[in-house]
């Protein structure tokens, strides 16, 4: 839960001041990466509560845009993982397209 809310500041802070299609990619961007490296940060996560847990790299390749694609359509592996993988990634999106509230300055 708490990447997940993470993500979200990250990508309502990073999409601030960006027209629409900007923020979507930048929304796309970020889902991007946390796919790809939430694995290590869970292993990570397991490594500081487990002992018997080897220090090791976990990364795999990228991505693919179709992987990316499966997860936000729910189609990729039946799990609970994939799943809320997908709902970030709309979070995300909607994170980004949300109206931010204009502030003006002095």
């Amino acid at each position: 839960m708490l990447l997940c809310v993470a993500m979200t500041v990250l990508v309502r802070c990073l999409t601030r001041g960006h027209n629409g299609a900007a923020r979507i990619l930048i929304a796309l961007v970020l889902f991007w990466f946390f796919v790809w490296l939430s694995p290590q940060v869970y292993y990570g996560y397991y490594w500081l509560l487990l002992d018997e847990l080897p220090l090791q790299w976990v990364l795999q390749s990228p991505p693919s845009p179709q992987k990316i694609i499966k997860l936000l359509v729910f189609a990729d592996q039946k799990n609970l993982s994939h799943h809320g993988q997908g709902i970030l990634g709309w979070f995300s999106l909607l994170a980004a397209l949300r109206p931010q509230r204009f502030t003006p300055r002095i």
